[in-house]
């Protein structure tokens, strides 16, 4: 009787693993057969989650001619696939590629940032051969990203970047009131590839006397890619207790970035200003993040920036008003083109 029972049961038992045998064959080949249908990993939906945040908020997908749902039909089978976080994050990798923006970065569970797009364009600021210009003269590093001296008596300000961990609005104050009454500026933003903007404005708001407009922005008002906002002004009125009035040169070149593009778009409106050397990187800005899976995000700009002359910004850049050329060749003879001639110039300043 015994015996028979678990004869029964052992057939039963074959036949049903020969069912589930079979259903996993056929899903196997049905997946096979169709990219897109699902399957049991959590990639799938992480990269479903990103392509519609991207799809819903990202601003620029008609200025740059980008056809996100061919990125979803190419890379989504790619990361459901993916047997690793770092299969998935190269298929998100490969769908964000044709944005070429410097401000869609990943980020890791430790807080390490990873680029998805790095500009290649030459940058005329050399370290190097700035730390030689520096020697010599009244050279004060003030915080890390901040640095005041005179060069040939003509007062100097470089702003490394616009971080509150390096740099306060206090410090840049600080910084500025060593110049005061003074008939003339350098301020050299070339090695700054942007941060906080609020440090950016309330450094440009010591220069105007006046109210001004130095940009406007665009976000996504709706479904379709070019649902866009109407462009919003915006803004900076005089701060401090007073305001530096004579000539400025603004050093700025193709590291000029972000928020960095922010101070320039402001700065080249006051009257008195000059902005010099190579056009700014364009980068426009104002990233947030978006939840992947396993701690990692991907962060994506949320705005479309323009300028006073309602130029878009990203991927053109600002213009100078005074183009500076500078080669490999003059850092290495020890040059530099930009501060000699700003040097030059101001020297000569009533």
């Amino acid at each position: 009787m015994w015996r028979v029972r678990i004869e029964r049961r052992s057939r039963v038992t074959v036949q049903s693993r020969r069912v589930a045998l079979a259903a996993l064959i056929w899903a196997a080949v049905a997946c096979a057969s169709d990219p897109t249908a699902p399957v049991n990993r959590p990639y799938d939906a992480a990269f479903d989650a990103m392509w519609s945040a991207f799809d819903a908020q990202y601003p620029y997908f008609e200025y740059k001619r980008v056809h996100w749902s061919a990125q979803q039909t190419a890379y989504r089978s790619q990361a459901a696939r993916a047997a690793s976080i770092d299969e998935f994050v190269a298929a998100v990798q490969g769908a964000v590629e044709p944005l070429r923006d410097a401000h869609v970065w990943f980020e890791d569970p430790s807080g390490v940032f990873r680029p998805t797009y790095t500009a290649t364009a030459f940058v005329n600021w050399d370290r190097a051969v700035w730390l030689e210009y520096m020697t010599g003269t009244p050279y004060v590093q003030v915080r890390p990203s901040l640095a005041t001296t005179e060069l040939s008596g003509v007062p100097y300000l470089s702003v490394g970047a616009w971080n509150v961990a390096q740099v306060s609005i206090a410090d840049l104050d600080a910084a500025l009131e060593r110049f005061r009454g003074r008939s003339a500026l350098i301020i050299d933003v070339r090695p700054n590839s942007g941060g906080d903007d609020r440090l950016a404005l309330a450094l440009a708001g010591r220069f105007t006397t006046t109210s001004l407009i130095g940009e406007y922005l665009q976000t996504r008002t709706g479904p379709r890619h070019g649902d866009l906002s109407a462009e919003q002004p915006r803004a900076i009125a005089a701060r401090g207790s007073w305001q530096f009035t004579g000539r400025v040169y603004v050093l700025a070149g193709r590291r000029s970035a972000s928020s960095t593009e922010t101070f320039v778009d402001f700065m080249r409106e006051i009257p008195g200003v000059t902005v010099i050397g190579d056009t700014t990187a364009g980068e426009s800005g104002n990233p947030a993040p978006v939840a992947l899976t396993g701690g990692w995000k991907i962060w994506m700009p949320r705005w479309i920036v323009r300028t006073a002359q309602h130029q878009i910004v990203e991927w053109q850049g600002i213009a100078p008003g005074i183009v500076v050329p500078v080669t490999a060749a003059d850092f290495a003879a020890g040059r530099d083109p930009v501060l000699d001639y700003a040097v030059a110039a101001l020297r000569t300043a009533p």
